[in-house]
């Protein structure tokens, strides 16, 4: 889950997707950096109800790199599903700092794992499981 969280170095998300995350909450373990947060308050003013789409990666939103796991460790992950990987400590937090420090261990591992996934078989069949309808929510 950690290495292939790594693909939101590119890519964009809805002021809706992260607007909880641009009032200050001292019980979250996750916050965000003061600074991101008024910079994305820019962004979102209206925070939910806003149209704009946001980068996922702040440092280099276009380029396929490592820069994702840096935001995590300056707490500039847009997403709070994405900056807790950093937040918690153990097993999420150590791998951010490994692929923070290495681009080279987060592309070997990336490509490892997406490989992996892509070779898994899709559900066909009703006791297999469901497909969602929305990532979110279990289908009514």
């Amino acid at each position: 889950m950690v290495v292939l969280s790594g693909g939101h170095t590119i890519g964009k998300a809805g002021c809706d997707k992260f607007a909880e995350r641009l009032t200050v909450n001292p019980k979250d373990p996750a916050p965000l950096d003061p600074s991101y947060r008024k910079y994305l308050s820019q962004l979102c003013p209206e925070g939910a109800n806003t149209a704009a789409d946001v980068n996922l990666d702040v440092k280099t939103p276009i380029r396929f790199d490592n820069a994702y796991y840096s935001n995590l460790l300056k707490n500039r992950g847009l997403l709070h599903s994405d900056q807790v990987l950093y937040s918690t400590q153990g097993f999420s937090h150590d791998q951010v700092l490994l692929y923070a420090h290495s681009n080279r261990a987060w592309f070997t591992d990336f490509v490892k794992s997406i490989t992996k996934m892509g070779s898994l078989s899709p559900i066909t069949a009703y006791n297999e499981g469901e497909i969602r309808k929305k990532c979110g929510y279990v289908n009514p």
